[in-house]
């Protein structure tokens, strides 16, 4: 009996291994969930302003940059969410970017409205023109 009651909980223990999730790992993401437009939305308004701590300044563009489509995202639970992003953005001459970013998110800061710690960040961002295929 209790070699049995062993390889059950043996069993059960290696099913949940197998199904967790690793602390800390990214998570792919819905590109319509509610975190990853928020994220993006927050990546297009800090390149339209420069204000993506000098990660956007080489980015060409003329005009406004819009969002045409999150081409995948990935969540990953650090001390906050970091949102991992990939987006298709245009210029208002039609020009096309693949921008790659690291959204920080940590909402619990939002109400100190510190400029030196603020509550959202982007922490990564590269691009490249979009050449009509993605990698």
């Amino acid at each position: 009996m209790a070699k049995r009651l062993f390889i059950l909980l043996a069993a059960f223990v290696m099913l949940n291994a197998a199904t967790a999730a690793i602390v800390g790992g990214s998570s792919k993401a819905d590109v319509a969930d509610p975190e990853v437009v928020n994220a993006a939305n927050f990546v297009v308004s800090s390149a339209n302003t420069n204000a993506c701590s000098g990660l956007c300044a080489g980015l060409q563009k003329e005009g406004e940059l819009k969002l045409v489509k999150v081409l995948s995202a990935s969540t990953q639970v650090v001390a906050g969410l970091n949102v991992h992003l990939e987006l298709l953005m245009a210029d208002a001459a039609g020009k096309q970017t693949v921008v790659t970013s690291t959204v920080w998110s940590r909402p619990w800061l939002a109400s100190k409205n510190d400029a030196a710690n603020p509550a959202t960040q982007i922490t990564a961002l590269t691009f490249k023109p979009y050449d009509g295929t993605l990698e």
